[in-house]
């Protein structure tokens, strides 16, 4: 049976193509449903959707080095409820967080 959570690729510089050997970060709670990962094009931030509040919020973790282990997720303060995925801006000050539930919106903020 394969492990469930977030997915990885061990190949940093092709991290937005399909390649093999994924691997589950380890972040991951056993009552948590983390979904709609967002990976920098550094690889060193990821921001995603978590319920480990109760409620579908924004979520990031980092980390120093491609081959360094991802801190322990941190919610994003000041932005919505959401159930849907985040999108960051190649600057890394805007994000964009498409909400697609019974009404849907999409979201921005920018970093202060």
């Amino acid at each position: 049976m394969a492990a469930s959570g977030i997915y990885t690729c061990n190949n940093a510089a092709a991290y937005a193509a399909v390649c093999g050997d994924a691997l589950v970060i380890a972040f991951r709670g056993t009552n948590d449903n983390d979904t709609g990962p967002f990976l920098r094009h550094n690889c060193l931030e990821m921001y995603f959707i978590s319920n480990r509040s109760g409620q579908y919020r924004v979520y990031y973790a980092d980390r120093a080095t491609t081959s360094s282990a991802w801190s322990p997720p941190q919610l994003v303060a000041g932005l919505p409820v959401v159930a849907g995925a985040p999108w960051l801006s190649p600057d890394g000050q805007t994000m964009l967080i498409l909400d697609n539930s019974a009404t849907p919106d999409i979201f921005a903020a920018t970093r202060d």
